[in-house]
């Protein structure tokens, strides 16, 4: 099948990956399969690990019973599907010779924040007797959690979770009492934007702590900033540094001659807290909705240079990492890792 990010008209042997027909079609008895699931699915049948992912029509062509499935998109025939009763006009043009599958928009879903499919608590677990502790409801301040950081300091019970939706980092502490103490502690305010008809969020992507857990960071990755404060006291934060890079707001500068391409999505540390990497993919079904550049040009690395006795950053102006000419075509960047060790695996005794 095509491999997804590739052009047939200039496409070449290794933008055609090879799967396993047998595993593919071993999905046709589910009555669902998510997004990541699906990707999952299609890279665990290839024949070679290093291929591009297979397209997204890769399980229809593989469900229809036919040797050569041809996939186009024709122009006539999408004049005829893209009118507003397009299905019917289609029914009445090729009757039973067509089959009509209805377009599912891929990605993020504003009104599934609303039915509660992306959640809005934390819960705290007692490893020892495997069990949640205490569960708490985060509201309208706490929607969609997604990344979770304690102290390094083993001793410590303060943490932090950033809500990527709601644009808020919330802190949390055990009080005198032993009793959890939840509190929003920083506000990412919502900008406009001309093409948006509601603000833009920041939609925080990530949060990261320095080792000394002086500093935390975390990035917009829809405003295209990354942030720093002092968090010597964690309950009263302190913006210490901002740099822009990427993001839809318009704010970031060039580095090479280039921007990044979507915005600052994940980032990680080196241990002595001085160089923060940062890239620029989030999840592909999201990237491809709020950045669709990024399946042409793929995905960039940039560093921060970070002051770690008065606080501050700077974009390294010397070092720019592009994903967009990668072998097998353009590339997205997520994870950072330093083989010695990094502010998100260590902890410190």
């Amino acid at each position: 099948v095509k491999g997804s990010g590739w052009d047939m008209g200039a496409i070449e042997p290794r933008g055609l990956p090879a799967l396993r027909i047998d595993a593919l079609q071993a999905l046709r008895p589910l009555k669902a399969l998510s997004d990541e699931d699906m990707v999952d699915a299609q890279r665990g049948a290839l024949l070679d690990s290093t291929s591009p992912n297979p397209s997204v029509e890769t399980l229809l062509h593989t469900f229809l019973p036919h040797k050569f499935i041809d996939h186009t998109h024709s122009t006539a025939v999408l004049a005829v599907t893209d009118q507003p009763d397009g299905d019917k006009i289609a029914a009445d043009i090729y009757g039973d010779r067509a089959a009509l599958v209805p377009y599912v928009m891929p990605g993020f879903d504003l009104e599934e924040v609303g039915h509660l499919k992306y959640g809005r608590e934390i819960h705290f677990w007692n490893f020892e007797e495997r069990r949640v502790e205490n569960s708490v409801y985060l509201g309208e301040d706490g929607l969609v959690p997604l990344e979770v950081r304690f102290h390094h300091d083993p001793a410590s019970s303060h943490g932090f979770v950033g809500a990527a939706l709601s644009s808020n980092i919330i802190h949390w502490y055990k009080d005198g009492a032993g009793e959890w103490v939840i509190e929003k502690i920083i506000d990412v305010e919502n900008q406009r934007h001309p093409e948006w008809p509601i603000p833009v969020p920041g939609l925080i992507s990530v949060i990261l702590l320095s080792l000394d857990d002086r500093f935390l960071y975390f990035c917009n990755w829809l405003h295209g900033d990354v942030r720093q404060y002092d968090i010597t006291d964690p309950s009263n934060p302190v913006l210490t540094g901002q740099v822009w890079m990427g993001g839809l707001l318009g704010k970031a500068p060039e580095v090479h001659g280039h921007r990044m391409t979507a915005g600052p999505q994940m980032i990680q540390l080196s241990l002595d807290g001085t160089r923060l990497y940062v890239t620029s993919s989030l999840f592909s079904t999201w990237d491809n909705q709020f950045y669709p550049e990024i399946r042409e040009k793929g995905g960039n690395m940039m560093m921060i240079d970070c002051d770690t006795e008065k606080g501050g950053m700077s974009i390294n102006p010397d070092f720019f990492v592009d994903f967009g000419n990668e072998p097998n075509g353009p590339s997205r960047c997520h994870e950072t890792r330093y083989p010695g060790g990094d502010c998100t695996s260590d902890i410190w005794v």
